[in-house]
């Protein structure tokens, strides 16, 4: 029957390919350890954590990573589109569990929102609802809306479905702008 090997620092798959030259029945599992395989996966690894952390209250910012990485003409587009939203919205679903536990903590003196304004972002969410979350894209504002619909409890599935479009549309608008589809 078939056998199953695992070539490490397979590359090209050449072990592989004599193997089966040979009349082995293989199925490979391989990981490629080469210097240039490194090299793009630290930069997909460098996306993913510049996309997650800029999805979090910290000060990070991901499109230029992005940018980057598209102008080397070494990485898969649709890949890096696809990390960078999915470690946006990654980042972004730990701003709404730490809504939905933070609240607990409004009565303490050191809680960052008052309860006046807390009320008012109730407020405001419930006139806007969950489509508020399409903003979630934006720099300075996104952040504190992902925060805020787990603070309102707005339901997981709901908010993931939302912020999943708007941070992919963010992403393929990037793109499309760094091809110049929008250069008159």
């Amino acid at each position: 029957g078939q056998k199953r090997v695992l070539d490490l620092g397979c590359a090209n798959g050449i072990n592989i390919r004599n193997l089966k030259a040979q009349g082995y029945d293989l199925v490979a599992l391989g990981v490629d350890i080469s210097s240039k395989m490194v090299e793009i996966m630290l930069g997909y690894l460098s996306l993913f954590l510049s996309a997650f952390g800029a999805a979090t209250l910290l000060p990070l910012q991901s499109e230029a990573v992005l940018v980057g990485l598209i102008s080397t003409g070494k990485y898969s587009v649709v890949l890096l589109i696809a990390v960078a939203t999915f470690g946006n919205v990654l980042g972004s679903c730990v701003n709404w569990w730490l809504g939905t536990r933070i609240e607990q903590y409004k009565d303490k003196k050191w809680f960052p929102v008052s309860e006046t304004k807390l009320s008012q972002a109730q407020k405001l969410y419930q006139q806007y609802g969950s489509p508020i979350l399409l903003l979630s894209w934006i720099p300075v504002i996104g952040d504190p809306i992902t925060l805020m619909s787990g603070v309102l409890k707005e339901k997981f599935i709901t908010f993931f479905i939302i912020v999943f479009i708007a941070k992919l549309l963010r992403y393929l608008f990037l793109y499309l702008i760094f091809l110049g589809v929008f250069l008159m």
